[in-house]
């Protein structure tokens, strides 16, 4: 329809409609282009959190690592120490029931089981988990480092192991916590 053969009245009614459709139709584009935005806002916030997860992922992995390498260097310490009673046969053994042996020394015994009736940790529930000790810290070993106990490497049961035996062989450590913040260590240990 063509605008010029209209009265005044009609042209002005039907430029008003053909503004009012513009505008419309502006407003249209614009709200989709801006859910548009957003959708893509959204998909960027969301691959943005998935590489933070990733990251922390790849550092919690890193920490593990570390921590428990130098773990496993004061281990390989203290099977030296239990061997060096003259016993030849000192790497012949496997590593695990290296650790074991500990459980023949009444001394240490009575001393784990002192630590874990201070701390209300089942004792046997301690005595068990030393043989894995040295397999679980030994499960990314790339080399030593000061030697620090890390709660996100451990179970409660390995870091009042872990630290009673450290502390039986008079080895220097450092316990972070589960933040990975260096703190005190949260068990009571005394050789008395």
């Amino acid at each position: 329809m063509e605008i010029m053969n209209l009265k005044d009245v009609d042209k002005t009614s039907t430029i008003e409609r053909i503004m009012k459709t513009a505008e419309t139709e502006k407003l249209v584009i614009i709200k989709t282009s801006e859910a548009e935005k957003l959708e893509i806002v959204k998909i960027k916030e969301a691959e943005n959190q998935n590489a933070q997860w990733e990251i922390k992922k790849c550092k919690q992995s890193k920490l593990r690592t570390e921590n428990m390498c130098s773990v496993r260097g004061a281990l390989e310490f203290i099977r030296s120490k239990i061997w060096s009673n003259g016993n030849p046969s000192i790497f012949e053994e496997p590593f695990d029931k290296t650790l074991l042996r500990l459980s023949e020394d009444k001394k240490f015994m009575n001393f784990l089981q002192k630590t874990c009736d201070e701390n209300h940790l089942r004792f046997n529930d301690v005595k068990r988990c030393i043989d894995g000790l040295y397999h679980t810290a030994s499960k990314n070993f790339h080399g030593h480092q000061e030697i620090t106990i890390n709660a996100q490497s451990w179970s409660d049961n390995e870091i009042l192991s872990l630290g009673a035996i450290f502390e039986y062989f008079q080895i220097q450590w450092k316990y972070y916590n589960a933040e990975g913040i260096l703190d005190n260590y949260p068990y009571k240990i005394s050789l008395s």
